[in-house]
């Protein structure tokens, strides 16, 4: 059986963003509480996802190239993505973006 190391941690990820997702849909907009722990939430998701991108560069990706230079080039293009991906939502999280919930769910 092929074991995958990249598997549950993306997983994990998975269902916390879904979480989050669920989390926006669900917050009343005039509910100023309400809307600020959310926000946090969506915060405390982003800084893990930016925090797990950064690992994995660091720690994973020079691992694979040590071992098969070139095999970590098409993730370190998604994770430049990525990055960019979690400014965008901090900043539209930062102004209470009435669109953040699709730009999430993007």
């Amino acid at each position: 059986m092929s074991r995958n190391f990249y598997n549950r941690p993306h997983k994990a990820l998975r269902a916390w963003m879904a979480d989050t997702l669920v989390a926006v849909g669900r917050m009343d907009p005039r509910e100023d509480c309400e809307v600020r722990e959310t926000l946090a939430r969506v915060e405390e998701m982003l800084a893990a996802c930016e925090s797990h991108v950064k690992h994995e560069d660091e720690f994973v990706h020079r691992a694979m190239e040590a071992r098969r230079p070139g095999s970590s080039r098409v993730l370190a293009t998604e994770h430049v993505e990525h990055l960019a991906a979690i400014e965008d939502l901090r900043a539209a999280a930062a102004v209470r973006d009435p669109d953040l919930h699709r730009r999430l769910a993007s």
